[in-house]
């Protein structure tokens, strides 16, 4: 099964980034079709260039060079549309 993940990065003239992981799609239209509903938003207005859609396969390794933090939501993400995919319940635990 082929996800699309959603991302728009930020990236300051000091360097830093702001890097968001904005869904999880189930095909390349869906992805584009919610580009369509934040483009406008504060944090994404300012960036339209930011956008960005990657194809990931499931059940495949895949090197991501980002941050932990971004990495585990990046597979929460993935999980909760499995999960919903599935007809499953996903429960946030506490850190």
């Amino acid at each position: 099964m082929e996800v699309f993940l959603l991302w728009h990065v930020h990236v300051f003239n000091d360097g830093e980034a702001d890097e968001k992981l904005i869904g999880v799609y189930s095909t390349r239209e869906e992805a584009e079709a919610a580009i369509d509903r934040v483009k406008h938003q504060p944090g994404f207005v300012n960036v339209p260039e930011g956008f960005g859609i990657s194809l990931y396969t499931l059940d495949e390794a895949h090197w991501i060079i980002y941050s932990k933090s971004l990495r585990m939501a990046a597979l929460w993400a993935m999980l909760q549309f499995v999960a919903s995919e599935l007809n499953l319940c996903l429960v946030n635990l506490p850190n």
